[in-house]
């Protein structure tokens, strides 16, 4: 008998234990929905910032490195001819381009090629066409420094000949 209620103990104290977790595991799931909403309702510059390094806290962003994504995204839309929406998604989607080639490049790094790039070209060009030239030049050429060159003498070459042609 004794030997049965020291079971019947053993069984209460597991199903506690398996209630106590199992609420547990709710409050994280409710604070990570809660973070996953806050995260998609904060500005670009925020979300570009987390993503940007994978050992980041959300509660602890580099103040800096938010204030440079800002600056990014203003240049850029100056540049291009997509808005901030769409430049943080498309530099995130090169991101996971590169990556499946095996390339390891940070959104910032992306971002500050091709404000670069866009720089004193006259007028606005396509963000996804540059992007996808850079991501072929890095498949390529390898190095990130290679690649921004490379897309600057490509529509240097381009501009120049479109000036001789007029």
């Amino acid at each position: 008998m004794r030997k049965g209620g020291k079971d019947g103990g053993y069984m209460r104290c597991i199903a506690v234990s398996v209630i106590v977790v199992a609420c547990l595991l709710c409050a994280v799931e409710a604070r990570a929905r809660d973070l996953r909403s806050e995260m998609m309702s904060a500005p670009l510059e925020r979300q570009l910032t987390f993503l940007n390094d994978p050992n980041s806290s959300w509660a602890k962003l580099d103040p800096l490195v938010v204030a440079r994504f800002r600056s990014l995204l203003d240049q850029l839309v100056q540049g291009y001819t997509e808005d901030e929406g769409q430049i943080a998604n498309l530099t995130v989607k090169t991101q996971g381009a590169l990556e499946s080639y095996g390339i390891s490049e940070t959104l910032l790094n992306i971002m500050e090629g091709m404000n670069t790039v866009g720089i004193n070209s006259g007028s606005k060009r396509g963000y996804k066409d540059t992007l996808t030239a850079y991501i072929v030049l890095r498949n390529k050429w390898i190095t990130h420094e290679d690649a921004v060159a490379g897309l600057r003498e490509i529509l240097e070459s381009l501009q120049s000949h479109g000036k001789a042609g007029k």
